[in-house]
């Protein structure tokens, strides 16, 4: 497929001002597996909207967790509730009364997790992946590599998904300090366990819109990629909605199959109307996200 059919000049001149303005270059292409064509794919497929799942929906009973520590000593508690009464314009009694209600550190952090927790669930996420060639994605969300994934380009709306984030990988959970203003309460969304490293996983993030939706450009989407098991009656109700699409005025979608290395564990990908080149052996690593060289 040539570069020039999926990234049009106007669409690289955006992804040029993109990698120079911000500190770390986004991906050119992030993906989103599904097990099959439902309801809230054909919303995506025919809307542009996508879906924003809650915390509680998580596969993982272990996202999106923290610590909370209370601040070092005494001072340093109080100095911090006197710059938040200071703020909110109170006085020194609003002060000294705030300081008893506040109780012991332990019913501090107890407080300060009723409120992060509250903000959590309330806040909308949508997950995505960095590559269409992992194994285990293609295993675990996309019904054993008989579903699909959805090629989103990024350049084409990037101004619509503002707060999107990698996420980073470690052992340990994130710790949060009790009224800290240096605190980054972000930081639960955008850790989580090393083993879900293979996810290579980009997060956006709308507040107080969990389990609701999000529209975006309708040229963000660019194609479907069908694994290398999906049933050709997936593949033929794809088509049916590539002709929605254009009946309703939209640009048609790519469409895409995977292919397994006979040599390597590998995932190749080509053109649905043509195949990988005969003496096409795949390489040593899945790591590598499916792009088009400008």
């Amino acid at each position: 497929m040539k570069p020039s059919i999926l990234l049009g000049a106007p669409e690289r001149e955006e992804r040029r001002r993109i990698t120079v303005r911000t500190r770390r270059p986004y991906p050119i292409f992030l993906y989103k597996y599904r097990p099959q064509i439902d309801k809230w794919v054909e919303k995506t497929l025919l809307d542009s909207e996508i879906f924003l799942s809650s915390r509680s929906q998580f596969n993982d009973p272990m996202d999106i967790v923290y610590q909370v520590t209370p601040a070092a000593t005494d001072e340093i508690r109080w100095k911090r509730y006197a710059e938040l009464v200071k703020s909110q314009g109170g006085t020194y009694e609003d002060l000294r009364t705030l300081w008893r209600a506040a109780g012991t550190p332990d019913s501090e952090i107890a407080s300060q997790r009723r409120v992060l927790d509250q903000i959590i669930d309330t806040t909308g996420i949508h997950s995505l992946s960095e590559t269409a060639r992992s194994m285990l994605m293609w295993s675990h969300y996309a019904d054993d590599h008989k579903g699909i994934c959805l090629q989103f380009y990024l350049p084409a709306g990037f101004e619509a998904v503002q707060g999107l984030f990698p996420v980073e990988y470690g052992d340990e959970m994130k710790t949060l300090e009790y009224r800290n203003p240096e605190t980054n309460h972000l930081a639960p969304f955008k850790f989580k366990s090393q083993e879900w490293k293979y996810e290579q996983e980009w997060r956006i993030l709308r507040p107080m819109q969990a389990k609701t939706s999000l529209s975006l450009p309708h040229a963000m989407l660019k194609g479907i990629i069908f694994g290398s098991r999906c049933p050709l009656s997936v593949k033929q109700h794809a088509v049916k909605i590539n002709e929605q699409r254009i009946e309703k005025g939209m640009h048609p979608l790519y469409m895409m199959q995977t292919q397994l290395s006979q040599h390597y564990y590998h995932i190749g990908i080509s053109s649905i109307d043509s195949t990988l080149p005969a003496g096409w052996r795949g390489r040593r690593t899945t790591r590598s996200p499916l792009g088009f060289r400008e």
